[in-house]
């Protein structure tokens, strides 16, 4: 894994967009997954896998980075349960996992 953090508390305006790069663990079918806890509509939340920003085409047996961006939509507060796990075996634990609660004023 890289190494970065992901917050534990983010405070929105609506309309506000924040992205984060998701902390990864190498080529081995993990990928981040995200649950919305909260009243629905108060924000979106999109998971996107992709070559890195720079452009630079990543050295074989990388890992492709993960962006995890979240949008206000409306005042409110809601929860983003993140897990790290492959997704083809239900029911397995997730190698990694956080909370990020999220406030929109």
């Amino acid at each position: 894994m890289n190494g970065q953090q992901l917050p534990k508390h983010l405070d929105l305006t609506v309309g506000q967009k924040k992205s984060f790069e998701c902390p990864n663990a190498g080529v081995s079918g993990y990928a981040w997954q995200a649950k919305i806890e909260g009243s629905p509509g108060i924000i979106s939340v999109a998971i996107q896998r992709g070559p890195a920003k720079s452009g630079k085409q990543l050295p074989i047996g990388a890992a492709t980075p993960e962006a995890l961006t979240i949008q206000a939509l409306k005042t409110g507060d809601a929860t983003i349960h993140l897990s790290l796990a492959r997704p083809w075996e239900k029911g397995a634990a997730p190698i990694q996992s956080q909370k990020i609660a999220v406030r929109v004023k």
